[in-house]
């Protein structure tokens, strides 16, 4: 009797096991084959509403669909990956990707695709440099790398002092070609750069069944606020700007001092890159045009080669874009704030993004907090 009623719930609960079991293969073969069938007919006979919404709408902009065509392929360089960076990358991949994209922006604006060589029939040597006046963001992209050397340089004209990230051995040149290969914006540095892989052929430099993936530099990845990229290229050509001036007669200001406040990005342009700044704008809502400054300027070459120097030595113009719009300048806040500046230039937004929030709750309109952000505006103009 005590077995009995031990065992006397039990059948009970193997029914209700194998009717759950019987009730979910059922459901599996109906979604499998409605699946199937609206795959043969290209019409969905229901529909699931398992679509996540944005997570960030206010970094959406009606351009943003449109030119987000493409993202970034690290595939390639996952091959060349050194081995103490495989684990990191491994357990923060996104992040690790997200410095990629930023490194290929900031290179892209500061970088430099060289060959050197002591006489004209010398063996050539590649290089890749980055030149900066702060050594700290040089040492943090060399240990991200996991590759590359950092030293010291003095211009001997103006005896000021520059720190140099420098890749110039063979294995590491291998690495900066993969990573760099179908993963560049500017048409000016994608033609540098098949320029540099050209010459990379000739010294036996280049990865393993390498295809050139960016041959028309006018066909590629396109700027977004989705991707680190736009962040890096602050970094390297941004500039952050805010001045407090004595209103004139027509203005009928109630206070002393008006606030003029911007981004700016200012651009060579050889193929038309003056086009990017444009998206740019575009992409943070502003109604800013890329103007042409008066100030022309003569492209140098980065190395020796006929087709390179013919086609750079042609003199070029600087392009800027200044974005002032208020509402413009929120979206700059919310991107950086997403993607966050690596350089001292961090400092500068920081202290500019004060500023902007002060004018969107009208604080900048109180005559006893004007000194506390004239001394703001002027520290921000020190970088």
């Amino acid at each position: 009797m005590i077995t009995n009623k031990k065992y006397s719930k039990r059948p009970n609960k193997i029914k209700r096991k194998s009717y759950l079991r019987l009730h979910n293969s059922f459901l599996y073969q109906t979604l499998f084959f409605y699946r199937g069938s609206s795959e043969t007919t290209r019409k969905a006979p229901f529909k699931l509403n398992i679509v996540q919404p944005s997570q960030d709408r206010a970094l959406e902009s009606p351009r943003n669909y449109r030119i987000n065509k493409e993202k970034f392929n690290f595939r390639d360089y996952w091959e060349y990956l050194p081995s103490h960076m495989k684990k990191f990358k491994r357990n923060n991949s996104r992040y690790y990707c997200n410095f990629l994209e930023w490194f290929i922006g900031f290179a892209e604006g500061d970088g430099c695709f060289c060959i050197k060589s002591q006489t004209p029939n010398s063996k050539k040597r590649l290089l890749f440099e980055i030149g900066q006046k702060d050594p700290k963001v040089l040492f943090w992209i060399k240990k991200m790398l996991g590759f590359g050397r950092v030293r010291c340089w003095t211009c001997s004209s103006t005896e000021k002092v520059f720190w140099v990230y420098t890749v110039d051995t063979k294995p590491n040149v291998k690495r900066i070609i993969a990573l760099f290969n179908g993963n560049m914006l500017l048409p000016k540095r994608r033609f540098i750069f098949n320029k540099w892989v050209e010459e990379a052929a000739q010294t036996s430099c280049l990865p393993l069944m390498f295809n050139n993936k960016q041959q028309d530099i006018n066909n590629g990845i396109s700027v977004s606020l989705n991707t680190a990229w736009l962040a890096g290229f602050i970094d390297a050509e941004g500039c952050f700007y805010a001045r407090f001036s004595t209103p004139t007669p027509n203005q009928n200001s109630k206070i002393s001092k008006v606030v003029k406040q911007k981004m700016h990005i200012t651009q060579k342009s050889l193929f038309s890159d003056e086009m990017i700044l444009q998206d740019i704008g575009d992409l943070f809502l502003s109604n800013a045009k890329v103007t042409k400054l008066s100030a022309r300027i003569r492209e140098k070459p980065k190395f020796q080669s006929p087709a390179f120097s013919e086609n750079l030595t042609n003199q070029t113009f600087n392009f800027r874009i200044e974005i002032s719009s208020l509402q413009s300048q929120l979206l700059i806040i919310k991107y950086l704030s997403k993607f966050h500046l690596k350089t001292n230039k961090w400092i500068a937004f920081s202290r500019w993004k004060r500023i902007v929030l002060a004018r969107e709750k009208k604080e900048h309109l109180v005559e006893a907090r004007l000194p506390k952000f004239l001394k703001l505006a002027e520290s921000i103009n020190n970088f």
